[in-house]
């Protein structure tokens, strides 16, 4: 199995865990070991990834390996019927003993050929001969003769097997204790009151013991608002929306400085501009609600202009009090009980 293909085994096995856990939402320490688990997965998939790269490199440099030794198979356009055989030796020098024996002359390495091929390969010095090299590609010696007949010299060392083995005692143990260390910290956030909850990115956010407090306290308030008898303070759909210009270039000192407490977000700056509205108009009002500052540029931000916001919000009139409203707005209130009238 590639080690790709085990980080991807192991991902998988870490989100089935997570959304086992993931089935019973209401369990906090569950909600923890899903969010845990889904860190672990996160983890191999990237061991995963790295893996895969890895082996499509040495994937890729065997096909191109290969490209290059047929294409050079393939040059003189000779009649003869190629033909490949295979010798295998223990060791590099045994190898280049059975490419000497084979070879029917002289040969030199050629730097231009390796440069193109990306390998190292011997050449023919014989004038008679032209069409006979060598190519070292690492785990053979591939040898090209004049005849079209090409013999793999391959090298399989024992202290190669031997490390290959120990290669993968030393995945499987490391494997093995990255299982223990998953196990005993999923048991250990099982058995501890004081696990903690973590966000997506890793953070850490509160106890679970935080996390049973402020369920209680919404648990209580929700139990309260069912016990609650309600009486609205405002006129129910009595309201009046109200635009102000609060300018920071032309307007008075007030309010450039208005302006500015507005920019660096001042509290509740927006609620006293209609508290003031209201009492300025002769407004008793019960609420004011949906207040907001938009912001908009005198021309280009390079002129250097600070621009002005444009604040809304709406005032509701008390219960038991009349409301004054401008010309228009009153205009529509009284529309609307017109045809109140006329549908009952």
């Amino acid at each position: 199995m590639k080690m790709s293909e085990y980080y991807r085994q192991r991902e998988a096995e870490a989100l089935k865990e997570a959304r086992y856990y993931e089935r019973v939402p209401e369990d906090l320490q569950k909600a923890e070991g899903a969010k845990q688990m889904r860190k672990w997965a996160a983890q191999y998939r990237k061991m995963a990834e790295d893996a895969e790269a890895e082996e499509k490199a040495e994937e890729e440099a065997e096909a191109r390996a290969k490209a290059e030794a047929e294409a050079a198979e393939k040059k003189g356009e000779s009649t003869m019927k190629n033909t490949t055989r295979h010798i295998t030796t223990h060791s590099v020098e045994e190898a280049w003993n059975v490419a000497n024996e084979l070879f029917p002359c002289d040969y030199l390495h050629d730097s231009d050929r390796s440069r193109r091929a990306g390998y190292d390969v011997y050449y023919s010095t014989s004038d008679s001969i032209t069409d006979a090299w060598i190519s070292d590609l690492g785990d053979r010696l591939e040898v090209n003769l004049p005849n079209c007949e090409t013999v793999n010299v391959w090298i399989e060392e024992e202290g190669e097997i031997a490390e290959a083995e120990m290669n993968a005692a030393i995945c499987e143990a490391v494997q093995a204790e990255m299982d223990a260390e998953m196990e005993a910290e999923t048991v250990a956030l099982a058995e501890s009151d004081e696990a903690i909850v973590w966000d997506e990115d890793g953070n850490e956010v509160k106890t679970v013991d935080q996390m049973h407090d402020e369920i209680a306290v919404w648990k209580a308030g929700s139990e309260a608002v069912k016990r609650m008898k309600l009486e609205p303070l405002c006129t129910p759909e009595v309201c009046q929306r109200v635009t102000l210009i609060i300018d920071g270039d032309y307007g008075t000192e007030d309010e450039k400085a208005v302006f500015e407490a507005i920019r660096q977000g001042g509290p509740g700056i927006l609620f006293e501009l209609l508290t003031r509205y209201a009492e300025t108009h002769g407004i008793i009002w019960g609420g004011i609600f949906g207040c907001k500052a938009d912001h908009y540029d005198h021309g280009k931000p390079e002129d250097g202009k600070k621009g002005h916001y444009c604040v809304d919000g709406f005032i509701t009139g008390r219960i038991g009090e009349e409301m004054s409203f401008c010309s228009n707005c009153a205009d529509l209130l009284n529309r609307k009980h017109e045809e109140h009238t006329v549908r009952k």
